[in-house]
Parts: structure tokens; C-alpha cells; sequence
């Protein structure tokens, strides 16, 4: 049976990104790190609040919009390789996304298409500067700044997984400027049940530690206590933070990978995504989750496990055949 959908407005707690990255102030660090965790548990999400970001995030979001409304021909230049480490892409193309997207996609006239960087490397195709001017050095720079402040988040993480500094080991977080053209067969008033058909992207977690997301409208919903929640468009500095699989299967499920979609909506509109994973490591359940004879509950896997098939919403971690327990 479908779960009831309702908006989150006062329920999200927002947290400052400088009360992560003052470590002088241990009091005050660990309120906030105490926040965040009832966050999580009470509505799998929170609000960041990083100081002066939106103008960057507005740049590079302007840049991306003009960037968009090129010839496909233009935007082939730069189109995104798997060994390449970014650049753009048609959504439909890639097996990964069209495994969270209706077959409709396949022919549809305007389809959704996503810019991606890593953040402090010079990996990727870009644009041509002659055709699209200060693009790189925008998006760059919004790649860079949201990728410090992921960086102290990350740490926060650690410490609500109970472990010390550098446990989690860290490699530039990966930047995605999304569009999403306006659906057509979108109408206004329906009811949950039939906003099922207008899923842009279908149920699905993240295979990192945790996800950063900003969108110009309030398109995505995330899924707490059984209901989907949809997340209202947030000031010009946050962003929302959500956990991904690798939390789940260090905390044993203690910490749940938010589950979420993004919906359909009559009007174009962007999002911008930031993913943190981890350099190559071992990620299952620890001990600091398996107190009282706790069994583990989810298996041991590498944190760089391919992700090239599957079916819709099933997490890296179950589909690729390698994952066994410890």
C-alpha cells in the first residue's frame, strides 16, 4: 500500500556548517553532533546552514542553466566518460539512472541532463571557454566550496559512528548540477496515488556516507516512518543533508540510508547535488554497533563496488555479487 505524502517545514533542524569546523569549542561541537543524530533518527535528514554559499551555488547554477540551453551538438564535446571523472550527460544514457526512471524517458523531447565534477581536481571534460565562458571556473568553485564543507561534515559522521578522526577516509566529494525539464502530464490536485505515475525518479538510496542536496523547486521527497515527506525549497545557503547506504552498514541499521525520489512537476527546474563517499575502503557493521551480543546484520563490502546494473531503488550493497559477510 502507498504511504501518505506530507510536507516538512518546521521539522527540519538546521545546523550551522561553523560549529562543525570550530574544534575548539568541544561543548558546543558535540551539541551540535548530538542534534544531528536525533535528526536522523527522527526524520532521516537535516538542514546544513553553510555561511555565504548561495552566491557560489547561484553562479555555478547560472552557468549550468546557459550551458543547458546549448545545441546537444555543442554539449557532445564534454559529454561524460566512466574513466573520465566527469562531464555531461543525458541522463537516459546511463543504465544507473534509467533503472530509477520510466521507459517514457527513451522518447522524450526534452530529456534530463546533468552536468558532474569532483571537487579539488582537475579531472573531467568541460565546456570550451569560448562557448561557454567562466563556466569551468564557477562550477569548480562551487564543487571546492561545498567540498569543505563536506569535509568537516564528514568528520561530524565520525563521531556518530563512534570513531576517531580520519577513520572515515576521505576523497574529494563529486558535484552534479541536474535539470529536470517540466512534465507535461503533470496536473495540479491530484492525490498521492496518482502523483505515482509522475515519479522523475523513482525510490532509491545513495551508495555514500552521505548526500548534500539544493533544488529550485520542491520536487524531492524523502521517505520517514513510512510516509513520504516532500522538502520545501530552502534558503539560499543550506542545503539538506540526507545519510547514504555506508552509514547503514556501519551502524548495523542503526543509521537508515534515507530513502528518496524526486517527483515530477509541471515547470523546468534545477537541482544541485553534492555526493561524499570515502577513498577505497572495507564498509560493514563495527563494534561500536554490536554491543550486547548483536549480531550483524548486513554483510562487509568495498566502498568502490561498481554500480553499473540492478533493478530500481535496490542498494549497491545487495546487488553487486561480491558483497559477503565479514
Amino acid at each position: 500500500m502507498e504511504s501518505t505524502a506530507c510536507s516538512l517545514h518546521s521539522e527540519l533542524p538546521v545546523v550551522s556548517s561553523l560549529l562543525l569546523e570550530a574544534p575548539g569549542n568541544q561543548q558546543q561541537r558535540q551539541s551540535t553532533i548530538a542534534l544531528i543524530r536525533t535528526a536522523l533518527a527522527e526524520v532521516g535528514c537535516f538542514v546544513l546552514h553553510i555561511e555565504g554559499v548561495g552566491s557560489t551555488v547561484d553562479a555555478a547554477t547560472w552557468q549550468w542553466r546557459r550551458f543547458y540551453a546549448l545545441p546537444d551538438a555543442t554539449k557532445q564535446a564534454c559529454r561524460a566518460e566512466r574513466d573520465e571523472g566527469g562531464g555531461w550527460l543525458q541522463l537516459r544514457d546511463e543504465p544507473v539512472y534509467m533503472s530509477h526512471m520510466d521507459a517514457s524517458e527513451l522518447d522524450a523531447g526534452r530529456c534530463k541532463e546533468q552536468f558532474g565534477c569532483q571537487a579539488n581536481t582537475d579531472h573531467g571534460l568541460w565546456p570550451r571557454e569560448h562557448t561557454s565562458p567562466g563556466f569551468r571556473r564557477d562550477v569548480s568553485a562551487c564543487a571546492d566550496r561545498l567540498g569543505e564543507s563536506a569535509r568537516e561534515l564528514l568528520a561530524g559522521f565520525e563521531s556518530l559512528l563512534g570513531q576517531e578522526p580520519g577513520f572515515l577516509r576521505h576523497e574529494p566529494g563529486y558535484l552534479t548540477l541536474t535539470s529536470y525539464p517540466g512534465s507535461s502530464a503533470h496536473t495540479p490536485g491530484r492525490d498521492d496515488a496518482e502523483r505515482r505515475a509522475e515519479v522523475g525518479l523513482s525510490e532509491h538510496s545513495d551508495a555514500v556516507v552521505f548526500t548534500m542536496l539544493r533544488q529550485s523547486a520542491a520536487a524531492l521527497q524523502v521517505k520517514a516512518g513510512g510516509d513520504w515527506l516532500t522538502v520545501p525549497v530552502l534558503a539560499a545557503d543550506c542545503f539538506l543533508v540526507i545519510p547514504g547506504d555506508w552509514m547503514e552498514l556501519f551502524s548495523n541499521g542503526a543509521i537508515p540510508a534515507t530513502r528518496h525520489r524526486v517527483l515530477e512537476l509541471a515547470d523546468d527546474r534545477e537541482a544541485v547535488v553534492f555526493f561524499q563517499n570515502v577513498a577505497p575502503m572495507r564498509v560493514g557493521p563495527l563494534a561500536h554497533f554490536l554491543r550486547d551480543g548483536e549480531k550483524a546484520r548486513y554483510p562487509t563490502v568495498n566502498s568502490d563496488i561498481p554500480y553499473t546494473h540492478g533493478a530500481a531503488g535496490v542498494p549497491r550493497w545487495q546487488i553487486h555479487t561480491s558483497a559477503e559477510p565479514d
